[in-house]
């Protein structure tokens, strides 16, 4: 796991099509969130993920996320 005050590596594509943290990274943008805080964002997803570890995000249901942030 990457140290806490680190942003996730940076995802290269051989085809150029933006990966899911590019398209999250994007959608910090349009919501106006802070660049600096952008790493603080993607470093909880990160550590969500971690610890949930879910076959896909579509999989996900409410109450494994408010599990995890209860």
């Amino acid at each position: 796991m990457s140290r806490p005050n680190s942003p996730p590596p940076a995802p290269r594509r051989e085809q150029g099509t933006p990966s899911r943290w590019d398209h999250y990274r994007e959608l910090l943008a349009t919501k106006r969130i802070a660049q600096e805080a952008r790493r603080w964002y993607a470093a909880h997803v990160e550590r969500f993920l971690a610890a949930v570890k879910p076959t896909s995000l579509k999989a996900l249901a409410a109450d494994e996320i408010t599990g995890y942030l209860g």
